[in-house]
């Protein structure tokens, strides 16, 4: 098991998986949240995520980390693909 460490003071992390790639690239900018890095968000596309026998587990996945909490709105953009934290999360933020 990876131990994620917490974000940084103010940063708030979530995690994305959708049925695909565009599924997951429209609600992001449905939410009006670049997927470029900048000084407010940093995007990390992961993609398909393999179990330990090599089987592809369902989904497109990526992490979010944002500076500030998602508002009403880009939670409600997100709402498709927002899940909760892996319990066993095959990569972490830095």
């Amino acid at each position: 098991m990876i131990d994620a460490p917490p974000p940084g003071p103010g940063m708030h992390d979530y995690w994305l998986r959708g049925d695909s790639e565009t599924a997951v690239m429209a609600a992001m900018a449905e939410a009006g949240i670049p997927t470029l890095p900048s000084t407010e968000s940093s995007f990390d596309a992961i993609g398909t995520i393999y179990d330990a026998d090599g089987n592809p587990i369902p989904g497109w996945h990526a992490n979010l980390r944002l500076r500030h909490e998602l508002t009403f709105d880009q939670e409600a953009a997100l709402a498709p693909v927002l899940i909760d934290a892996p319990a066993n999360p095959v990569r972490i933020w830095g």
